[in-house]
Protein backbone atom coordinates (compact mmCIF):
# COMPACT_ATOMS: atom_id res chain seq x y z
CA UNK A 1 0.00 0.00 0.00
CA UNK A 2 1.20 3.28 -1.15
CA UNK A 3 2.03 6.05 1.91
CA UNK A 4 1.27 9.31 0.68
CA UNK A 5 4.39 10.68 3.27
CA UNK A 6 6.32 9.07 0.83
CA UNK A 7 5.23 11.67 -1.94
CA UNK A 8 5.83 15.15 -2.71
CA UNK A 9 3.31 14.82 -5.60
CA UNK A 10 -0.01 13.93 -5.30
CA UNK A 11 -0.07 12.53 -8.91
CA UNK A 12 2.75 10.05 -8.18
CA UNK A 13 0.90 8.60 -5.01
CA UNK A 14 -2.01 7.92 -7.51
CA UNK A 15 -0.31 6.34 -9.32
CA UNK A 16 1.54 3.84 -6.92
CA UNK A 17 -1.84 3.32 -5.46
CA UNK A 18 -3.18 2.63 -8.51
CA UNK A 19 -0.12 -0.06 -8.79
CA UNK A 20 -1.17 -1.20 -5.69
CA UNK A 21 -4.56 -0.45 -4.38
CA UNK A 22 -5.08 -0.80 -0.47
CA UNK A 23 -7.84 -2.80 -1.26
CA UNK A 24 -6.47 -5.60 -2.91
CA UNK A 25 -2.80 -5.18 -2.49
CA UNK A 26 -2.61 -5.41 -6.33
CA UNK A 27 -2.78 -3.16 -9.70
CA UNK A 28 -6.73 -1.73 -10.25
CA UNK A 29 -7.27 -1.04 -13.65
CA UNK A 30 -8.57 2.81 -14.48
CA UNK A 31 -12.17 2.00 -15.21
CA UNK A 32 -12.36 -0.17 -11.97
CA UNK A 33 -10.99 2.35 -10.19
CA UNK A 34 -13.40 4.99 -11.76
CA UNK A 35 -16.36 2.73 -10.78
CA UNK A 36 -14.91 2.94 -7.19
CA UNK A 37 -14.92 6.72 -7.20
CA UNK A 38 -18.25 6.54 -8.40
CA UNK A 39 -17.80 8.34 -11.61
CA UNK A 40 -19.05 7.66 -15.38
CA UNK A 41 -15.70 8.90 -17.05
CA UNK A 42 -12.26 7.47 -16.82
CA UNK A 43 -11.29 10.40 -18.88
CA UNK A 44 -11.52 13.08 -15.92
CA UNK A 45 -9.80 10.99 -13.54
CA UNK A 46 -7.12 9.55 -16.21
CA UNK A 47 -6.31 13.33 -17.11
CA UNK A 48 -5.57 14.08 -13.08
CA UNK A 49 -3.21 11.59 -12.78
CA UNK A 50 -1.46 11.93 -15.71
CA UNK A 51 -1.40 15.45 -14.54
CA UNK A 52 -3.39 17.39 -16.89
CA UNK A 53 -6.01 18.41 -14.59
CA UNK A 54 -6.43 19.24 -10.72
CA UNK A 55 -8.75 17.42 -9.45
CA UNK A 56 -11.90 18.65 -7.55
CA UNK A 57 -12.97 19.10 -4.22
CA UNK A 58 -15.14 15.97 -4.60
CA UNK A 59 -12.66 13.76 -6.70
CA UNK A 60 -10.04 14.64 -3.66
CA UNK A 61 -13.07 13.63 -1.11
CA UNK A 62 -13.66 10.12 -3.33
CA UNK A 63 -10.07 9.52 -3.54
CA UNK A 64 -9.49 9.77 0.17
CA UNK A 65 -12.12 8.18 0.81
CA UNK A 66 -11.28 5.06 -1.57
CA UNK A 67 -7.82 5.09 -0.34
CA UNK A 68 -9.04 5.36 3.34
CA UNK A 69 -6.92 8.02 4.08
CA UNK A 70 -7.62 9.17 8.09
CA UNK A 71 -7.82 13.25 8.69
CA UNK A 72 -4.21 14.02 8.70
CA UNK A 73 -3.16 12.16 5.62
CA UNK A 74 -6.24 13.30 3.80
CA UNK A 75 -5.21 17.19 4.68
CA UNK A 76 -2.09 16.20 3.67
CA UNK A 77 -3.19 15.16 0.22
CA UNK A 78 -5.28 18.25 -0.10
CA UNK A 79 -2.15 20.67 0.62
CA UNK A 80 -0.46 18.60 -2.19
CA UNK A 81 -3.03 19.34 -4.93
CA UNK A 82 -3.12 23.20 -3.34
CA UNK A 83 0.71 23.31 -3.81
CA UNK A 84 0.45 21.92 -7.03
CA UNK A 85 -2.66 24.50 -8.60
CA UNK A 86 -0.59 27.66 -6.42
CA UNK A 87 2.74 26.53 -8.92
CA UNK A 88 0.41 26.25 -11.85
CA UNK A 89 -0.20 30.09 -11.20
CA UNK A 90 2.99 31.49 -10.38
CA UNK A 91 1.88 31.87 -6.68
CA UNK A 92 4.10 30.27 -3.18
CA UNK A 93 2.38 30.45 -0.43
CA UNK A 94 4.65 29.80 3.16
CA UNK A 95 1.79 28.82 5.09
CA UNK A 96 0.82 26.23 2.68
CA UNK A 97 4.63 24.71 2.72
CA UNK A 98 5.28 25.17 6.38
CA UNK A 99 2.02 23.30 6.84
CA UNK A 100 3.15 20.46 4.58
CA UNK A 101 6.08 20.09 6.61
CA UNK A 102 4.46 20.14 9.80
CA UNK A 103 2.13 17.12 9.08
CA UNK A 104 4.80 14.80 7.11
CA UNK A 105 6.95 13.33 9.95
CA UNK A 106 9.29 12.31 6.90
CA UNK A 107 9.74 15.70 6.08
CA UNK A 108 12.05 16.52 9.37
CA UNK A 109 14.89 14.29 7.78
CA UNK A 110 14.46 14.58 3.98
CA UNK A 111 14.64 17.22 1.79
CA UNK A 112 12.27 17.19 -1.20
CA UNK A 113 13.04 18.91 -4.33
CA UNK A 114 10.25 20.93 -5.55
CA UNK A 115 9.85 21.16 -9.16
CA UNK A 116 10.84 24.72 -9.05
CA UNK A 117 14.22 23.60 -7.88
CA UNK A 118 14.83 20.87 -9.93
CA UNK A 119 16.62 23.08 -12.79
CA UNK A 120 20.09 22.52 -11.86
CA UNK A 121 19.84 18.62 -12.10
CA UNK A 122 19.97 18.42 -15.89
CA UNK A 123 23.29 18.99 -16.02
CA UNK A 124 25.02 15.70 -14.72
CA UNK A 125 27.51 17.28 -13.19
CA UNK A 126 26.21 19.67 -10.53
CA UNK A 127 25.53 17.26 -8.21
CA UNK A 128 28.69 15.91 -8.56
CA UNK A 129 30.44 19.30 -8.31
CA UNK A 130 28.18 19.94 -5.12
CA UNK A 131 30.01 16.40 -3.62
CA UNK A 132 33.27 17.57 -4.35
CA UNK A 133 32.72 20.72 -2.53
CA UNK A 134 32.11 18.80 0.66
CA UNK A 135 35.14 16.85 0.21
CA UNK A 136 38.20 17.06 1.66
CA UNK A 137 40.92 19.31 -0.13
CA UNK A 138 38.38 21.05 -1.90
CA UNK A 139 39.36 24.38 -4.38
CA UNK A 140 37.05 26.62 -5.59
CA UNK A 141 38.69 26.78 -8.81
CA UNK A 142 36.91 25.91 -11.92
CA UNK A 143 40.02 25.18 -13.70
CA UNK A 144 40.58 22.73 -10.82
CA UNK A 145 37.17 21.80 -10.84
CA UNK A 146 37.33 20.98 -14.62
CA UNK A 147 40.48 18.69 -14.23
CA UNK A 148 38.95 16.48 -11.37
CA UNK A 149 35.45 16.23 -13.71
CA UNK A 150 38.09 14.25 -16.43
CA UNK A 151 37.65 17.75 -18.43
CA UNK A 152 34.13 16.48 -19.32
CA UNK A 153 32.97 19.84 -18.04
CA UNK A 154 34.24 23.48 -18.76
CA UNK A 155 35.71 25.95 -16.34
CA UNK A 156 33.10 28.56 -17.73
CA UNK A 157 30.30 25.66 -17.48
CA UNK A 158 31.36 24.55 -13.72
CA UNK A 159 31.27 28.91 -12.73
CA UNK A 160 27.92 28.90 -14.39
CA UNK A 161 26.92 25.20 -12.42
CA UNK A 162 27.73 27.03 -9.28
CA UNK A 163 26.38 30.08 -9.93
CA UNK A 164 23.49 27.78 -10.46
CA UNK A 165 23.51 26.38 -7.14
CA UNK A 166 23.70 28.82 -4.91
CA UNK A 167 21.06 30.74 -6.55
CA UNK A 168 18.46 27.35 -6.07
CA UNK A 169 19.97 26.79 -2.08
CA UNK A 170 21.93 23.73 -3.34
CA UNK A 171 25.26 25.35 -1.92
CA UNK A 172 25.74 28.09 0.64
CA UNK A 173 28.68 30.56 1.38
CA UNK A 174 29.98 31.22 5.04
CA UNK A 175 30.90 34.17 6.62
CA UNK A 176 34.46 33.60 4.83
CA UNK A 177 33.09 33.65 1.36
CA UNK A 178 33.38 29.76 1.49
CA UNK A 179 31.75 27.22 -0.39
CA UNK A 180 29.74 24.44 1.49
CA UNK A 181 26.25 22.77 1.42
CA UNK A 182 23.51 23.77 3.73
CA UNK A 183 23.14 22.81 6.82
CA UNK A 184 20.20 20.46 5.65
CA UNK A 185 22.16 18.68 2.63
CA UNK A 186 20.52 16.00 2.03
CA UNK A 187 18.29 16.09 -1.22
CA UNK A 188 16.20 13.78 -2.96
CA UNK A 189 13.92 14.15 -6.26
CA UNK A 190 9.96 13.21 -6.45
CA UNK A 191 9.73 10.30 -7.93
CA UNK A 192 7.13 8.75 -10.50
CA UNK A 193 7.11 12.66 -11.49
CA UNK A 194 7.45 13.67 -15.45
CA UNK A 195 10.46 16.36 -15.83
CA UNK A 196 12.16 17.56 -18.25
CA UNK A 197 15.40 17.97 -15.80
CA UNK A 198 15.28 15.03 -14.46
CA UNK A 199 15.29 12.95 -17.70
CA UNK A 200 18.54 15.18 -19.07
CA UNK A 201 20.38 14.30 -15.79
CA UNK A 202 19.27 10.96 -16.18
CA UNK A 203 20.49 10.51 -19.29
CA UNK A 204 23.61 12.67 -18.66
CA UNK A 205 24.48 10.04 -16.32
CA UNK A 206 23.94 7.02 -18.09
CA UNK A 207 26.11 8.68 -21.39
CA UNK A 208 28.99 8.80 -18.67
CA UNK A 209 28.78 5.54 -17.58
CA UNK A 210 28.86 4.60 -21.27
CA UNK A 211 32.34 6.61 -21.56
CA UNK A 212 33.87 4.66 -18.82
CA UNK A 213 33.20 1.52 -20.01
CA UNK A 214 35.88 2.68 -22.82
CA UNK A 215 37.53 5.16 -20.39
CA UNK A 216 38.08 3.40 -17.16
CA UNK A 217 39.87 0.18 -15.80
CA UNK A 218 37.56 -2.65 -14.40
CA UNK A 219 39.16 -2.24 -10.79
CA UNK A 220 37.54 1.47 -10.83
CA UNK A 221 33.69 0.58 -12.26
CA UNK A 222 31.39 -2.24 -11.92
CA UNK A 223 28.62 -3.32 -14.60
CA UNK A 224 26.01 -5.91 -14.54
CA UNK A 225 22.44 -6.58 -16.30
CA UNK A 226 19.92 -8.73 -16.24
CA UNK A 227 17.59 -9.23 -18.70
CA UNK A 228 14.07 -10.99 -16.96
CA UNK A 229 10.50 -11.69 -17.49
CA UNK A 230 8.43 -9.94 -14.72
CA UNK A 231 4.92 -9.89 -13.73
CA UNK A 232 3.33 -6.50 -14.11
CA UNK A 233 1.31 -7.26 -10.80
CA UNK A 234 5.01 -7.29 -9.19
CA UNK A 235 6.35 -4.01 -10.99
CA UNK A 236 5.16 -2.13 -7.83
CA UNK A 237 7.00 -4.55 -6.01
CA UNK A 238 10.40 -4.22 -7.44
CA UNK A 239 10.17 -0.67 -7.80
CA UNK A 240 10.09 -0.48 -4.09
CA UNK A 241 13.03 -2.96 -3.74
CA UNK A 242 15.06 -1.18 -6.57
CA UNK A 243 14.76 2.08 -4.58
CA UNK A 244 15.48 0.79 -0.88
CA UNK A 245 18.40 -1.11 -2.61
CA UNK A 246 19.71 2.50 -3.30
CA UNK A 247 18.96 3.94 -0.04
CA UNK A 248 21.00 1.07 1.93
CA UNK A 249 23.82 1.22 -0.76
CA UNK A 250 24.12 5.38 -0.04
CA UNK A 251 23.77 4.56 4.10
CA UNK A 252 26.26 2.00 4.12
CA UNK A 253 28.43 3.16 1.80
CA UNK A 254 29.06 6.79 1.45
CA UNK A 255 32.24 8.10 2.82
CA UNK A 256 32.44 11.95 3.78
CA UNK A 257 36.04 11.84 4.43
CA UNK A 258 36.92 10.66 0.51
CA UNK A 259 38.28 12.92 -2.04
CA UNK A 260 36.55 10.38 -4.90
CA UNK A 261 33.10 10.67 -5.87
CA UNK A 262 31.53 7.65 -8.01
CA UNK A 263 27.86 7.60 -9.58
CA UNK A 264 25.85 4.45 -9.22
CA UNK A 265 22.56 4.28 -11.68
CA UNK A 266 20.18 1.90 -11.90
CA UNK A 267 18.07 1.30 -15.22
CA UNK A 268 14.70 -0.77 -14.82
CA UNK A 269 12.97 -0.25 -18.32
CA UNK A 270 10.28 -2.45 -20.42
CA UNK A 271 12.13 -4.26 -23.77
CA UNK A 272 9.00 -5.42 -25.33
CA UNK A 273 5.74 -3.56 -25.63
CA UNK A 274 2.34 -5.03 -25.07
CA UNK A 275 0.69 -5.90 -28.13
CA UNK A 276 -2.52 -7.71 -28.91
CA UNK A 277 -1.60 -11.69 -29.39
CA UNK A 278 -4.17 -12.23 -32.32
CA UNK A 279 -2.45 -9.12 -34.06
Amino acid sequence: MAEIFDHSDYRAYLRASQRKHPATGRAITLEAWVKRLGYKSPRSVAMVIKGQRVPSSDLIEAFAKDLKLDAVRKRYFELLVMKDRHSQDGVQIDALYHELKELNPKALNRKTLEQSRLTPLADWHNLVIRQLVAAPGFKEDPVWISKRLRGKVTPEAVQQGISLMLRNGYLVRTREDKLQLPTSDALESPTDVPSRDIRLHHAGMMQRAVEAIVEQDVESRFFMAVTLRISEKKLSDARMALEAFCKSFNAKYSDDASERVHQLNLQFFQHTTNVDSDA
